[in-house]
């Protein structure tokens, strides 16, 4: 009779399971999580319920904030800084995790900024977990319909804009400190402005040295792009005699063809170049680790694009701060 009514025992299970058709045409099958069957004919009754309103009255279910943190990294899955996107996630599941989306209003945002603040974080540590929050909650309206309406989220005033570069004489003391084949690497940079991965993932047959430009597949938004390549760059191994010395170390096609090769840095299981060596060597000369690679790209123009352009440097220009 039990299993007629939908509600049944399983002999390897201490609670009480489910196999119903809902109102909407929706079959469920699976465990009530209680041992109480009273309380899992109530879980059955509130279960028809709700696919009733959804299915003749439009009244759509409410989802939880779990539920769209997984919907919403299997859409950015794709994205390179989706690691980053979890660990948001992680640190907001404490505040929002057991939150059905339209519980999440002004008030809750701004429980969880007073803690993060109470906590010692800086504005644009709170910021990039307020954006993830807009993003996803946009995302839940807009898309995929699960909510009517969402709270207006706005960014913590405070963000200090960085803007900093190496000086001529601290670029000096980093590559004296690094090992040849990383100097090499660090030289490339300031005379280039690539970013680490750019350079560890540049070929030979993406260089043409007589037009002094490189072509850049492998770019943090995924948009090719070419590169000028002045002096310092071609001559950044620091041999005068050989051509672009820097791709013997760095270039795969090289290592496939079996050239003796130094390598760039740590590797991992997989051979891949450890993006971070160069910074590593920050400390020792005074410098800040986690600075380091984003000074070495904006060092490239420091020195030459403080000429006035509109009323501001050109460098702000150049670098995307337009």
């Amino acid at each position: 009779m039990a299993r007629e009514a939908g509600i049944y025992r399983r002999g390897d299970s201490p609670f009480w399971w489910i196999d119903v058709a809902l109102p909407n045409g929706r079959r469920v099958r699976q465990s009530t999580g209680t041992g109480d069957r009273k309380e899992a004919e109530a879980f059955v009754v509130k279960l028809k319920h709700d696919a009733h309103r959804e299915a003749f009255f439009g009244v759509k279910p409410k989802r939880t904030w779990q539920e769209a943190v997984i919907r919403y990294l299997a859409v950015k899955s794709s994205l390179r800084g989706v690691e980053k996107q979890r660990q948001i996630c992680r640190k907001l599941d404490p505040f929002l995790g057991r939150l059905t989306l339209d519980r999440i209003n002004g008030d809750v945002i701004w429980s969880f900024c007073q803690a993060e603040l109470k906590r010692g974080r800086k504005p644009a540590t709170i910021n990039r977990c307020l954006a993830l929050i807009r993003s996803l909650l946009r995302m839940a309206q807009y898309e995929w319909q699960w909510i009517d309406s969402m709270p207006k989220v706005r960014l913590l005033p405070g963000e200090v804009e960085r803007d900093r570069w190496l000086t001529k004489e601290e670029a000096d003391r980093l590559i004296a400190r690094c090992a040849p084949h990383l100097a090499a690497m660090a030289r490339f940079a300031l005379a280039t402005g690539c970013r680490a991965r750019e350079i560890a993932g540049l070929e030979w047959r993406r260089v043409d040295l007589q037009r002094r430009t490189a072509w850049l597949d492998e770019t943090k938004n995924g948009t090719p792009r070419g590169v000028p390549l002045n002096r310092d760059a071609v001559l950044a191994g620091g041999a005068e005699g050989k051509a672009f010395p820097l791709l013997l170390h760095l270039s795969r096609q090289a290592r496939a063809m079996g050239i003796d090769e130094h390598r760039l840095g740590e590797r991992d299981a997989q051979g891949r170049t450890d993006e971070r060596a160069v910074p590593r060597s920050a400390p020792h000369v005074g410098l800040v680790a986690s600075a380091v690679r984003h000074e070495l790209r904006r060092a490239e123009g420091t020195g030459r694009l403080e000429i006035p352009f509109d009323g501001r440097p050109l460098r702000k220009v150049c670098y995307g701060e337009s």
